[in-house]
């Protein structure tokens, strides 16, 4: 099923307006109100890496715990983290997670990339789905 048709809604000159009737997705634990959060969603990596210590996991759980409170939609890279919500909520539970791991550590680096779109709704799943639909398999 489309993602537009999961939002109810209709497109006219290149703007995106949300139906009456809200409509729900339910992805794994959190459920999301689709018709008023995902149109100004974006979608984040960030990582975080202490200049400190090599290994990571002990941080990477507390990152994952946070993500988890905030019940922000996530994917656990070997070397990011991908979310997706509103750009305030994204803004701020990377500060969350950055804070939370400098109390571990004397230094940090944290990266961070957004990717802000208007024209057209997307979600974390859709970016993986994508790439699968143009190889004609599931990857890993």
């Amino acid at each position: 099923m489309a993602t537009e048709a999961l939002l109810g809604e209709t497109r006219q000159e290149g703007r995106v307006s949300k139906s009456e009737e809200p409509a729900s997705l339910s992805n794994g634990s959190v459920s999301l109100d689709l018709a008023e959060n995902v149109a100004w969603r974006v979608l984040a990596e960030f990582a975080i890496h202490s200049v400190d210590k090599a290994h990571m996991s002990v941080d990477d759980a507390k990152v994952i715990e946070i993500l988890e409170d905030m019940s922000l939609e996530y994917w656990l890279g070997p070397i990011e983290t991908g979310i997706d919500g509103r750009l305030d909520q994204v803004l701020d539970v990377i500060e969350s997670c950055h804070e939370a791991i400098i109390e571990s550590h004397g230094r940090v680096l944290t990266s961070i990339t957004i990717e802000d779109r208007r024209d057209k709704v997307h979600l974390l799943d859709d970016m993986v789905t994508s790439v699968e639909h143009h190889l004609g398999w599931k990857a890993r």
